[in-house]
């Protein structure tokens, strides 16, 4: 049977592929009956979403402000700021984010609205929380949960709708913490994902819920090949 090729679908749906998305071209307007300090400081809804005042749209001042909201999440649900590692990458933890016109009279222009993805947020939390320890030979200090990152190929995507299907099932698998498109190809695409769990455990989850199984066509450069089921 011959499938759709998915390359022409990405342009339209990288923006919920990758760790970062891309932000919304122009900032909407927003409203003027709320303070500045109030768009400020009132908490967000979702506690995992942050506004950072903005001076411009530029990559600078955006991974400033990633580092800045992660700061904020991570401060209001654990009380324990992210490390300065974790702030260095703040970016590969954004799931979504978008610019919007800051109130009348704010120090700056826009506002930019970021959101994290809650299993990278859960991991950074539990990699605060948890002891460390020497690795008994060098004296270095070591971290409890190791993350893995790991080349997978997930084939059957015939459309856009089996595109965000398969990368929601696996971002929203406990032990994934992020997931990236590197490439498609045919009725396929490679992925990296990061993993907090043996890939195995994480993988025989996923088939469990029969939506991606493993696959007996392996796939050159990738640790697994899995198949979507829609």
């Amino acid at each position: 049977m011959r499938y759709l090729t998915i390359l022409p679908l990405l342009s339209g749906l990288l923006a919920v592929a990758a760790p970062a998305v891309a932000a919304q071209q122009a900032p909407a307007a927003a409203s003027t009956s709320t303070s500045p300090a109030a768009a400020q400081d009132a908490p967000a809804a979702n506690p995992y979403q942050a506004s950072i005042p903005v001076a411009d749209t530029s990559a600078k001042s955006r991974s400033h402000a990633f580092a800045e909201a992660l700061d904020q999440v991570m401060s209001r649900g654990s009380g324990h700021a992210p490390s300065a590692a974790a702030r260095g990458k703040a970016s590969t933890y954004v799931r979504q984010y978008r610019y919007r016109r800051a109130p009348a009279g704010s120090a700056q222009p826009y506002l930019l609205v970021v959101k994290f993805a809650p299993s990278a947020i859960a991991h950074l939390r539990r990699s605060r929380d948890v002891p460390v320890a020497s690795d008994g030979e060098s004296g270095d200090v070591v971290g409890a949960l190791p993350v893995s990152d790991h080349a997978v190929w997930v084939s059957g995507i015939r459309t856009a709708l089996d595109f965000a299907g398969a990368l929601a099932a696996l971002r929203e698998q406990p032990g994934v913490d992020a997931v990236a498109v590197r490439k498609a190809r045919g009725d396929g695409m490679l992925l990296d994902v990061r993993t907090s769990a043996p890939l195995g455990r994480v993988l025989g989850a996923l088939a469990a819920r029969g939506q991606l199984t493993s696959s007996t066509t392996a796939h050159n450069g990738a640790a697994a090949s899995l198949r979507w089921h829609q």
